[in-house]
């Protein structure tokens, strides 16, 4: 019985059964795809981020040119990764709109001279 039991134990210790090692690679595996869905929610999140940012900074240049011509100007420079549309919205107010040239699922923001913002999705801004 004794070399039974020590036959057993170094059977248990000589490596990891194959359960064990399926649990741990399943456990591995939801890992991974948790952690590739927060990356691609946290992508996401920075491009929303960039594109406002670039939009804000567009209507504070065209406040600035106001500010020191008078008049709010027809266009803004652009950018490599958007489009910009400037349109009237009132004798003193003006809209951009920026459209990012790779695929968003906001599709687009709006922002005026007056501070009124729009999106193309829910949660955008």
């Amino acid at each position: 019985m004794a070399a039974f039991r020590a036959a057993c134990r170094v059977a248990r210790t000589a490596g990891f059964t194959l359960i064990e090692w399926l649990t741990v690679m399943v456990i591995v595996g939801l890992m991974a795809l948790s952690a590739g869905q927060l990356i691609g929610a946290s992508m996401d999140r920075t491009d929303r981020v960039v594109y406002q940012t670039l939009l804000m900074d567009r209507v504070d240049a065209m406040w600035s040119e106001y500010l020191h011509t008078g008049t709010f100007p027809d266009q803004v420079t652009d950018d490599a990764r958007v489009q910009f549309t400037v349109s009237a919205c009132g004798p003193l107010c003006r809209t951009i709109e920026l459209r990012p040239l790779s695929p968003h699922p906001c599709e687009y923001w709006r922002l005026s001279t007056d501070g009124t913002r729009g999106a193309g999705g829910l949660l955008c801004w």
